[in-house]
């Protein structure tokens, strides 16, 4: 069994290619460590190990319950004999709380709100350090609120170098590959909702994403004017994504 290798859901698979691609000139890819938040049953930190994208994962959880099933899950497998524990260490953490010393240039933080990832990164400090800084590739997929999260990078000096969208389970994610660099940016409001770099790659999921998007403003739109609210900011952002559609 310690063979065989343990392959993740299409977001996490989707992550992974993400997390292993350069983030600056001269990285060594042969040398990532990676975190990952809200680790739940260790499957995304054993599939990095076991395809070599990564030599060490800490998984960490909030919760006893995961934290045990993710350290069975991982104690069951080896990689070139040697016990799957050699490369894996299993927390019980509540976000990045305590993580500060593990030394990773990857961190994963997927499948939750992104108001909580937000909170997640707020509260870890360790991140705006000068010796951090342009050294961090964090890997994020918000399940909900996805113009909340890129609003508070942007507001927060980190760059969304890039998004990938996925389809799993007939629901599409966006994957957001990010770097804290300390400068700020501002992104227009269909930026916000749908992602800057996956209005300009297009394609069959985004076009389905913002044909979503137009339903659910146009659904917003007819309830602030049926109760008699201003709807100024929503009427300009479906002109904005209405724009977006010509074009594609």
């Amino acid at each position: 069994m310690g063979r065989d290798i343990t392959v993740p859901s299409v977001r996490l698979a989707a992550a992974a290619k993400i997390a292993a691609a350069l983030l600056y000139d001269g990285e060594d890819l042969s040398d990532l460590t990676a975190i990952d938040v809200g680790c739940d049953h260790a499957k995304l930190a054993i599939y990095l190990v076991q395809s070599g994208i990564c030599k060490h994962v800490t998984a960490s959880d909030i919760n006893d319950g995961p934290v045990e099933k993710a350290r069975e899950n991982v104690s069951r497998r080896t990689l070139m004999g040697k016990p799957l524990s050699d490369y894996i260490d299993v927390v019980l953490a509540d976000g990045l709380s305590g993580l500060e010393n593990r030394n990773a240039n990857r961190i994963f933080i997927l499948g939750m709100g992104g108001e909580v990832i937000s909170g997640i990164l707020d509260r870890a400090t360790f991140i705006k350090k000068q010796d951090n800084k342009g050294k961090i590739k964090f890997i994020l997929q918000p399940m909900t609120s996805e113009d909340k999260l890129r609003k508070y990078l942007l507001d927060n000096g980190y760059n969304i170098l890039d998004e990938e969208m996925v389809l799993d389970k007939e629901r599409v994610y966006a994957v957001m590959s990010v770097c804290f660099d300390g400068e700020k940016r501002e992104y227009t409001p269909a930026e916000l909702l749908l992602g800057k770099s996956n209005i300009e790659k297009g394609g069959e999921l985004f076009v389905r994403q913002l044909e979503r998007r137009i339903r659910i403003t146009n659904k917003a739109i007819s309830e602030r004017k049926t109760a008699d609210l201003d709807c100024t900011e929503l009427e300009e952002l479906l002109c904005e994504m209405m724009n977006i559609k010509e074009r594609e």
